[in-house]
């Protein structure tokens, strides 16, 4: 099963951790973004952002199930929310982990967990089911 993680941007370092876990347990991880070096505001350009959204797009397709990290914090940039999106018009179940003030967020298909171990479960159950 090919997963998306999505989360704020400035928590770069710990989306990657989860990557490095869901790798562990055998998934396959699509998302790339937290895999490539954190790029500061200054060191943000138009040329950049265009390739990154380019590759988020093509990442969140290619995945089976997004999981938006919320218990990270509020996104500053807005990125996960429309990853969250993506996903849903692609008919992609999503996992929210945390509190999400996204009214996609409550669509029929994500589920809202409080903790990364649910998350970690209901990746089970979707997998399950064969998605």
């Amino acid at each position: 099963m090919n997963i998306y993680i999505s989360s704020a941007y400035h928590a770069h370092s710990k989306a990657a951790e989860r990557a490095r876990e869901l790798r562990q347990l055998g998934y396959v991880v699509v998302s790339s973004w937290h895999d490539i070096p954190f790029v500061t505001d200054e060191e943000r350009t138009e040329e950049r952002e265009c390739a990154a959204a380019q590759m988020c797009l093509t990442d969140v397709l290619s995945s089976n199930v997004l999981v938006d990290c919320g218990d990270f914090g509020q996104s500053l940039t807005g990125g996960r929310h429309s990853e969250l999106g993506i996903a849903l018009v692609e008919g992609k179940p999503v996992i929210v982990v945390g509190e999400s003030r996204n009214v996609f967020a409550f669509h029929p298909l994500s589920v809202r967990v409080s903790v990364w171990t649910e998350a970690l479960r209901e990746l089970a159950e979707i997998e399950r089911l064969g998605f």
